[in-house]
């Protein structure tokens, strides 16, 4: 499964200057290798993609891993010293994929290093120039194939001008191969936040507010490509801290089926489980209270937390990984995914927290939901009674959104654009009145004509909201009412 998005290089100077010196070891006559590791989208393919770009000097090969099937041919591009090596190997070797390389025994061992030998040797008569062999997604391979390949190159063949690049992935509670001799090896980790910063301003050219980007940060692990893949799925409103971030975040297939990759491997009732306890940051008891609404139990989670995947944390159960925590969620029908948020929707409830109701009962409910908007309508008053505004303002947007009529909707946000007011907000209340005089349109015939007689203006000329236009809409919401 490949990855939606690359990571590009940002913050892969250590590792793309080996790159460079195994390739000036090849151009000076002696054989090197070099191992990449990392979790998908951590920027591992970005990397073997540099080093072909400098090595224009070398006869290139070229292997991406592939899942092999014992009835299914081996790949046409592949170059037929590698298929001759591979149809060397033991019938009960040849197809093995992963992990790292079975129990060989000395004689198989031998007769493996040997054959690599000839297949890398014959690769680099037809260039006769130095050699770079990258092989990718080496996961995917018979786990004995890098083994030998590295064995060949570091012991048989380091006279000759040859540079191995060998990358696979460490999928989080997933085994990855392991070589039998040693290999500079580099662990790609995720970006810290500096380095997210510089990746997000080069692709988008902006960025999202502090809030934000700690939060995607936190939630992606600092993973270039869910970085790169999560944003572009985002709105700008929820980038710029308007509206909430949905949970978990939106995450594309190739990502879903990569972190997912370990989940496969339960039943059904214990990833429909995991896909409840992914839908938020859940207290034990309302998680509880959800999965029995569900038809689950708590400990249909078990085999999960014996296997790492979630860890009991206090009064908490969270993912050992963010973005498995991602593909447990969205890796289940969408029906399910709608199932878990209302049950936790109704669990908050039960226990008097609204506002952690109303936005789990709006991750999971279509537009024109008056049992949403009034959730959120509660959810402002709380807010209010703490003295926070700012909060009340985008809960009364909330509530616009689900409104059960127009001019419900113009309602809540003539609310939110006086609280928003309060706090100096002018800018954010100018989009409110505007979404507002939308509605009002719509129901009372402003501007129907495409120009409007009828509305005051937003603007008295000193920069704040005009006393008319606030009088004008509540008028129209006494007038409606």
């Amino acid at each position: 499964v490949r990855a939606e998005h690359t990571g590009g290089l940002v913050a892969r100077n250590r590792e793309l200057a080996h790159l460079d010196h195994i390739l000036w070891r090849a151009r000076a006559g002696s054989a090197s290798s070099v191992v990449l590791r990392g979790e998908p989208g951590v920027g591992k393919s970005a990397l073997i993609e540099a080093t072909v770009a400098r090595a224009t000097d070398f006869g290139v090969v070229r292997l991406r891993g592939t899942a092999l099937d014992e009835d299914a041919p081996l790949p046409k591009e592949w170059p037929q010293p590698v298929i001759e090596l591979l149809a060397q190997a033991p019938a009960s070797l040849a197809r093995r994929t992963g992990e790292s390389p079975p129990e060989l025994t000395p004689a198989q061992a031998a007769s493996g290093v040997e054959a690599a030998t000839r297949a890398v040797r014959a690769l680099y008569d037809q260039v006769q120039a130095p050699l770079l062999i990258a092989v990718d997604d080496c996961h995917l391979l018979p786990g004995w194939l890098p083994d030998v390949l590295s064995q060949a190159v570091t012991n048989h063949l380091s006279d000759l001008p040859i540079a191995l690049v060998l990358a696979w992935r460490d999928t989080p509670h997933v085994a990855s191969p392991e070589l039998t001799v040693p290999v500079p090896e580099h662990r790609l980790e995720g970006l810290n936040h500096q380095q997210a910063v510089t990746l997000l301003h080069q692709q988008f050219g902006e960025l999202p507010i502090e809030s934000v980007m700690s939060a995607l940060l936190a939630a992606t692990g600092g993973n270039p490509s869910a970085l790169l893949d999560v944003c572009s799925r985002l709105g700008e409103e929820q980038l710029n801290g308007w509206r909430p971030l949905p949970e978990p975040l939106p995450l594309g297939q190739a990502l879903v089926g990569a972190f997912g990759q370990r989940l496969a491997g339960f039943g059904e009732d214990v990833r429909y489980a995991l896909a409840a306890a992914s839908a938020g940051r859940l207290p034990v008891s309302v998680l509880e209270a959800a999965l029995e609404d569900l038809g689950l139990s708590i400990d249909v989670l078990r085999p999960a937390q014996k296997a790492g995947i979630v860890v009991l944390r206090g009064e908490r159960l969270d993912f050992a990984h963010p973005l498995v925590r991602a593909g447990a969620f969205w890796s289940v029908p969408k029906e399910l995914r709608s199932r878990a948020h209302a049950a936790i929707a109704l669990a908050f409830a039960a226990r008097g927290q609204i506002e952690r109701s109303a936005f789990h009962a709006s991750q999971h409910t279509v537009r024109r939901d008056e049992t949403v908007a009034r959730l959120f309508t509660q959810s402002a008053r709380i807010a209010l009674d703490r003295g926070e505004s700012t909060a009340a303002g985008g809960y009364e947007e909330m509530a616009a959104d689900f409104g059960p009529t127009d001019d419900a909707s113009a309602r809540h946000l003539a609310r939110a654009a006086a609280l928003w007011m309060s706090v100096g907000e002018l800018a954010r209340a100018r989009v409110c009145v505007g979404r507002a005089a939308d509605f009002y349109r719509a129901v009372f015939g402003w501007n129907v004509r495409g120009r409007d007689t009828e509305r005051p203006s937003f603007d008295d000329g000193t920069g704040h909201v005009s006393g008319a236009w606030m009088s004008s809409l509540e008028a129209s919401s006494r007038h409606r009412s």
